[in-house]
């Protein structure tokens, strides 16, 4: 009796499927449960579900991106109309800002000796390497058309927008280096049309630099470390492009006014 038994369970074995192909059954190899099947599928396993008030707060690096190439372009706006002097913008501007930047990050990342120097060598570097390509960056696209410059700029914006990473992870469409790549053609081709001035170029490399590569890596450090702060990062963003939509409104009225008070006094001589 035991040894009928015994070989009825084999047989039962044999007969009901199971997920072992060393063992001989009447099904064929690509045969599946359906109950097993149903069990083992997985659904989204790797999707992260969001609130609505993360969704609102993580919308804001898109429109933090967005504010750097409005700023960018406004810069060469201000530079382009003479409303701001060159000089003024890199003191009073650059190279304030590149300070604080730089001693923000000694106090957050507390470096050692060796590594400042190291750092401040290379950026020594960069400053003269770019200064030196400064002439050549500037007549480079100077035979283009001013139209089709600004359809490549606009262009190559709008590829930043497209194929920046805003959230760091590993998207296949997402590049830092062709998104910073794309904002630094934009920047070359604007240099061109400052009319022979390397100074203008010089300088509107390193602001390229300072807002697409360098404000980059302090935010996604601040969204890493303080994910509560994007929303004030946001608003600070917001509120520079703001700041400058509105006073380049302001400058552009004045000037015009100036220019036409010139041509009337000018006619009246002439009379």
């Amino acid at each position: 009796m035991k040894k009928q038994q015994g070989t009825g369970n084999q047989k039962y074995r044999q007969n009901t499927w199971t997920k072992k192909l060393f063992i001989r059954h009447p099904y064929p190899d690509n045969y599946v449960d359906k109950k097993t099947f149903l069990s083992l599928k997985r659904v989204n396993v790797n999707a992260r579900l969001y609130t609505y008030s993360e969704a609102v707060l993580y919308s804001g690096l898109l429109l933090q991106q967005l504010s750097a190439v409005v700023v960018f372009v406004f810069i060469y706006v201000y530079l382009r109309n003479n409303l701001v002097k060159i000089e003024n913008l890199a003191y009073f501007v650059t190279i304030p800002t590149f300070i604080l930047a730089y001693l923000s990050k000694l106090i957050a990342i507390k470096q050692t000796l060796i590594e400042t120097k190291k750092d401040l060598g290379n950026v020594l570097k960069f400053v003269l390497f770019t200064y030196g390509l400064s002439p050549i960056l500037n007549s480079l696209t100077e035979s283009i058309s001013s139209d089709t410059i600004y359809a490549l700029v606009a262009l190559m914006l709008i590829v930043n927008l497209i194929f920046y990473d805003y959230d760091s992870s590993e998207a296949t469409i997402a590049s830092k280096t062709f998104s910073f790549n794309a904002a630094l053609f934009a920047c070359v081709c604007l240099a061109s049309r400052f009319e022979n001035s390397s100074f203008h170029t010089f300088t509107l490399l390193i602001l390229a630099f300072m807002i697409f590569a360098l404000f980059p890596e302090y935010r996604r450090y601040i969204e890493n470390h303080y994910p509560n702060s994007i929303g004030i990062v946001t608003f600070i963003c917001f509120f520079i492009c703001l700041t400058l939509m509105c006073s380049i409104n302001i400058c552009m009225s004045l000037h015009f006014d100036y220019t036409s008070d010139e041509k009337k006094n000018n006619s009246w001589s002439l009379g």
